[in-house]
């Protein structure tokens, strides 16, 4: 299932493709027709998921993340990738953590070439809820990544590195982010 799009300065369209019909390693995936380990409505297997795709603005695929239909937390794994977004450098960053299981709650770096730099955590020990952390990403003109973390109505602000700088409360769960020209932050509230 194809969750969210990007579009970098290159205006190349990045999507993250959050779930698979066909990945037997997901024993709490078993609901037919949801696109998590079951068959679709026409029992047709459709085995993508757990991966991020870039594609050229005429649509060849430029570069792949993860492993498709493969759910995993390690360098080249990702459980529910629920949005990608690249800084100037062309770093790409991953948030690696939907609403459902198996769900890694974190935000995973790859270098311009897709290569793994880190990861790190987006659910902290204090939060309530220790899942959908990371629902969306943004980054901002001070190159701060902005994160929604749905799960405990906040945004999380990271360094690069992937150091806490802030956590803003009053949100409700922002589920999109985006951020414009002038540095204005749009939230999308479900």
């Amino acid at each position: 299932m194809l969750f969210r799009s990007y579009i970098d300065k290159q205006d190349n369209i990045w999507v993250t493709d959050t779930e698979s019909n066909n990945d037997a390693s997901c024993t709490t995936c078993t609901v037919p027709g949801s696109g998590r380990g079951g068959g679709s409505a026409n029992n047709k297997v459709h085995p993508g998921g757990a991966q991020v795709l870039k594609f050229s603005p005429q649509g060849k695929l430029l570069m792949r993340l993860g492993t498709p239909a493969v759910y995993g937390n390690d360098e080249s794994h990702f459980s529910q990738p629920s949005d990608v977004v690249t800084d100037d450098a062309g770093n790409i960053y991953v948030a690696d953590g939907h609403d459902s299981a198996p769900a890694n709650n974190r935000i995973v770096k790859f270098d311009k070439n897709g290569h793994y730099i880190k990861s790190w955590m987006t659910c902290q020990p204090w939060q309530e809820r220790q899942i959908d952390c990371s629902h969306s990403i943004y980054i901002d003109k001070d190159g701060r990544l902005i994160v929604a973390n749905r799960g405990n109505n906040l945004l999380d602000i990271f360094d690069t590195d992937g150091k806490l700088l802030a956590e803003w409360a009053n949100w409700g769960k922002s589920s999109g982010l985006y951020v414009d020209d002038n540095d204005i932050l749009y939230s999308a509230d479900s």
